[in-house]
Order: structure tokens, then C-alpha cells, then sequence
């Protein structure tokens, strides 16, 4: 009898605790909340790029962040980099952005 009790509360407690087992990775994460600079930095690519776009984020090194505010060429101004990837067209008869020639190599100048 007490196993049986014992089993109800341990069935009821996990299918009552609100988690699933089958939720992917993927779908628990979100990206991070930008910073006031970066949001201005990301709707002008929007505008530039187009809104089908999604930000890369590097997996190693100094930099992790999508968004790189720096003095990159020495002037004493800071510069703005983005890493982002175009998505691919949602349209019939539009091809992806990385089959079109040169297209997915740009240079956007943001005043930072």
C-alpha cells in the first residue's frame, strides 16, 4: 500500500510540476536584450539590410557579442560591427541572399 502511495505522489508531483521533457534547447533559449546603442545599431542595419536578418553570435574569443563598438581604424572615433546573417527569402521566385552575387558582402557606415 505504501508503494502505491508513494508512486501517486512521485507520478503526481512530476506530471503537476510544470517541466517537460520534450521541449528542445533551442526553445528555452532567448536571445539577450540589447542595449540602447545596439538597438539604435540594429534597426539602422534593418533599414540597410532589410529585416530579414539574424544576428551571429561568436562562439569564441575577446568578443562574444553580436555588436562590436570599437575605435577599429585608430581616427578616435568608435566604429560599429554587426555579425548577422541574411535569411532566406520567404517570396517565391526570391533567391536566398547567399546565391546572389556579391550581395551578402556589405558595408554599412553607422555614425556611433
Amino acid at each position: 500500500m505504501k508503494a502505491r502511495l508513494l508512486a501517486a505522489c512521485t507520478a503526481a508531483v512530476t506530471l503537476l510540476s510544470g517541466c517537460t521533457f520534450s521541449t528542445s534547447i533551442d526553445g528555452l533559449l532567448s536571445p539577450p536584450k540589447l542595449s540602447v546603442e545596439q538597438e539604435q545599431i540594429y534597426e539602422a542595419l534593418r533599414r540597410a539590410a532589410g529585416s530579414n536578418i539574424s544576428l551571429k553570435y561568436p562562439k569564441t574569443g575577446d568578443y562574444l557579442s553580436a555588436f562590436i563598438v570599437s575605435d577599429i581604424d585608430g581616427d578616435g572615433e568608435d566604429e560599429a560591427l554587426v555579425f548577422y546573417e541574411k535569411k532566406p527569402a520567404a517570396k517565391r521566385g526570391e533567391r536566398p541572399a547567399a546565391q546572389c552575387a556579391g550581395s551578402d558582402q556589405r558595408q554599412l557606415a553607422i555614425g556611433v
